[in-house]
This record gives C-alpha cells, sequence and structure tokens, in this order.
C-alpha cells in the first residue's frame, strides 16, 4: 500500500510485504522505516535487519502515528517513507 507523503517529494510504503519489495527493487529509494515499537512480531526483524543493512534508518514510533501517516491503510506495525520516481518526458522513451 503507498500513499502521498506530506513531507515533501515521497510516499508512505505501509506493510511488511511492500516494504520488502521496496528495498528489494529499490533501496536507495527508500529514506526511512517507521516502526511501531509496542508491536512484537518476529516477521520484523529479517526485514529491519535488511533494511539497516542497506543502511536505510529505523525508528521506533506509536500505532497512533502509523495509522496517521498511512492513512488508515493495514500498516502490520511498520511504514516506509520512500522517494517518488522521477518523472521522466517522452525523450526518455528513445534512450
Amino acid at each position: 500500500m503507498s500513499r502521498n507523503s506530506s513531507a515533501g517529494n515521497g510516499h508512505w510504503v505501509a506493510g511488511i510485504h511492500a516494504i520488502r519489495t521496496a528495498l528489494k527493487h529499490g533501496s536507495g529509494r527508500v529514506q526511512e522505516i517507521l516502526l511501531d515499537a509496542k508491536r512484537n512480531d518476529r516477521r520484523l526483524k529479517p526485514l529491519l535487519d535488511e533494511a539497516r543493512q542497506l543502511g536505510v534508518p529505523v525508528n521506533d514510533s506509536d500505532r497512533k502515528t502509523l495509522d496517521r501517516l498511512s492513512d488508515g491503510a493495514n500498516h502490520q506495525g511498520v511504514i516506509a517513507r520512500t522517494q517518488a520516481p522521477t518523472a521522466l518526458g517522452e525523450a526518455a522513451l528513445d534512450e
């Protein structure tokens, strides 16, 4: 799940699988990960380990903040702020 971010040029990606995909296919675009500090889900550890290995900051947050930033999406206790892709013009099609 992806939502526009009010914080500049980016999107919030919500959920374990969506963030895993973002790290795998566009790790340079993942700017930070916010984690519900009270959630104890064993599926989060490998995801957070991977993010840290890639140099992506992982910060504790709370469920209320995650709910607000993800616009109510099912975030599973974790969201990531990603850089929006650059819009390309027709000239890029020739490259």
